[in-house]
């Protein structure tokens, strides 16, 4: 091939490539994550949650995250982790192909027993059931404070807890519920989560918006 007579160079930093993005429900290389979050102060970093329990070492489709801080105690099992090289934003997964937008967060005040909540895992996937409790304390958190809720297997689901569901996302339509911590001791079938608005306890909060 020949190049025209008038040639114009473009230099560019580097060539346009696709965004990866980040956000509730994912398989981590251990654990599910949460809820994507913010930093509430300055710098103002975003990332994603997952419970407290799990590795301080954490990947993603083979990137490594940033352990940022933790909390595992009393009414606490919540973690958070920065994300470099990937787009942060207020989607959870909910299905094997599909996504919702997370708009609200609702206190632990305001969920009621008897109430219907649903979670995503990594192992157990999309389960549903009813909440039982709202004052268990499970035996993996130190210094438990009796602040975390039940789901009872009550919706026609096989299992609402996994391993690997850890960290996942409870939430009920478009608003955050909690964070999956794992199954009660007298049924595996059933699960605790630890309210959303404990998360705020790690200096962040949970994105409802881009």
């Amino acid at each position: 091939m020949r190049l025209s007579v008038n040639v114009e160079v473009i230099t560019v930093e580097e060539m346009r490539k696709p965004d990866a993005y980040i956000y509730g429900g994912l398989p981590l290389s251990s654990c599910t994550s949460g809820f994507s979050v913010r930093q509430t102060g300055e710098p103002g970093y975003k990332g994603i949650t997952t419970a407290g329990h799990c590795s301080n070492s954490l990947s993603y489709n083979g990137t490594s995250l940033t352990f940022m801080s933790q909390i595992l105690s009393g009414s606490y099992d919540i973690q958070w982790h920065r994300a470099p090289g990937f787009t942060v934003t207020n989607k959870i997964k909910d299905g094997s192909n599909t996504t919702r937008n997370i708009t609200a967060t609702l206190h632990r005040n305001n969920q009621t027993i008897g109430g219907y909540v649903c979670k995503y895992g990594k192992t157990t996937g999309y389960t549903c059931g009813y909440i039982s409790s709202k004052t268990i304390c499970p035996s993996s958190v130190p210094n438990c404070g009796a602040t975390f809720i039940r789901v009872d297997n009550t919706a026609g689901y096989n299992d609402l807890s996994s391993s690997g569901d850890s960290g996942g996302p409870w939430f009920l339509v478009n608003t955050a519920y909690g964070t999956h911590v794992g199954s009660p001791a007298d049924d595996p079938n059933d699960a605790v989560y630890m309210a959303v608005n404990y998360v705020g306890g790690l200096g962040v909060s949970v994105m409802t918006s881009p």
